[in-house]
């Protein structure tokens, strides 16, 4: 039995993804009716230029949380951007992006 998740209305999700190596990215969102209404995306990552996280944010904004679409919404945004990634790789972002849109798990009483 799966959660159904347009009976999901709106969440916040987290979510922190060591990268092999020391780095970490960090993703804060929040979801309405399936989709991402807002996004941060932090941590200690360097990126040039500094302002590709917040443009990778716009574009997520507003995106259905599928993993097929924030799979490939990522991915063509690096492909697009002119930017430098230091510690970190696009499949990072993905990790953390699809674990923070995840719904949260109902708790179970045992």
């Amino acid at each position: 039995m799966g959660v159904d998740i347009q009976k999901m209305k709106s969440f916040q999700g987290s979510s922190e993804v060591k990268v092999p190596g020391g780095k970490l990215v960090r993703v804060k969102c929040n979801v309405e009716g399936n989709k991402i209404s807002k996004i941060q995306i932090t941590g200690d990552f360097f990126t040039h230029p500094e302002e590709t996280i917040q443009r990778l944010e716009e574009e997520l904004t507003g995106l259905m949380v599928d993993t097929e679409k924030i799979r490939s919404r990522v991915t063509e945004f690096f492909q697009r951007q002119e930017c430098t990634l230091i510690g970190v790789e696009p499949s990072d972002f993905i990790a953390a992006i699809l674990k923070a849109a995840s719904p949260p798990r109902p708790e179970v009483n045992l």
